[in-house]
């Protein structure tokens, strides 16, 4: 259930991340309307730094630095390129052909860096799709478990195996579970196979195949039962 609830409640987390790594990335102009609509003018290049902090295929964009007038007014902008060996030779004070719509701006001889931001905000919600399908399923079995408790009979069983629970590669994110397979007598006198699962690494360490143990069973129905490890018994002790 921790694996789903983690998953659903992820974005809470990483909206705000998200957010504020788009605050931290400046502005990237309309390349295409810009560079059609715009007005022509010179501009003047300031600097040229690479961004380490974004990788597209493999290559770290350069970030163009560049003024220019509006109106007699003087602006400071950037742009995010691909050109890398178009730009790299830049020094301060090159002059560049650049055009202007408003307050964006742009050097149509390079190719821009279209990176889609909402890409930034979709990515939270995939963690709510991929957990939420956990999160219902854990929470059906938290309220079988629940019923079990709550109106289980006590019954002796055997143990038939006791495995480690494959946790889809996020043990990291929960404690390592243990399926356990046992038989016990059914209302008809046959046996019975049931399965629970446990966290009880005791029982690992001092059951084995054959051995009698303790299970939960609903009176009246032989498919919902829960071997009583450690923490159950506890639990039962106390009510």
């Amino acid at each position: 259930m921790m694996m789903g609830l983690w998953f659903t409640l992820f974005p809470l987390i990483f909206i705000p991340m998200t957010l504020a790594l788009a605050a931290t990335m400046p502005h990237q102009a309309d390349f295409q309307k810009v560079s059609t609509q715009g007005m022509q003018s010179t501009g003047t290049v300031d600097r040229v730094e690479t961004v380490y902090n974004m990788t597209i295929n493999g290559v770290h964009p350069e970030r163009v630095y560049f003024r220019y007038s509006d109106a007699g007014e003087e602006r400071l902008t950037s742009m995010d390129t691909l050109s890398i060996e178009d730009v790299s030779g830049w020094k301060a004070g090159k002059q560049v052909s650049i055009r202007y719509l408003g307050t964006e701006a742009v050097i149509p001889a390079v190719q821009p860096v279209d990176f889609p931001l909402w890409l930034f905000y979709f990515m939270p919600f995939t963690f709510v799709i991929f957990g939420l399908p956990f999160l219902i399923y854990a929470a059906f079995g938290a309220i079988k478990r629940h019923r079990i408790l709550k109106n289980g009979m006590e019954m002796s069983a055997v143990l038939l195996s006791l495995a480690p629970v494959s946790s889809l590669g996020f043990s990291f994110l929960m404690k390592t579970r243990f399926e356990a397979i046992y038989s016990f007598t059914g209302r008809s006198g046959q046996p019975v196979v049931g399965k629970s699962q446990t966290t009880d690494l005791l029982l690992l360490n001092e059951k084995k195949k054959g051995d009698e143990i303790a299970i939960l069973a609903l009176p009246g129905t032989e498919t919902e039962t829960q071997i009583i490890d450690a923490a159950l018994a506890a639990r039962l002790r106390q009510n």
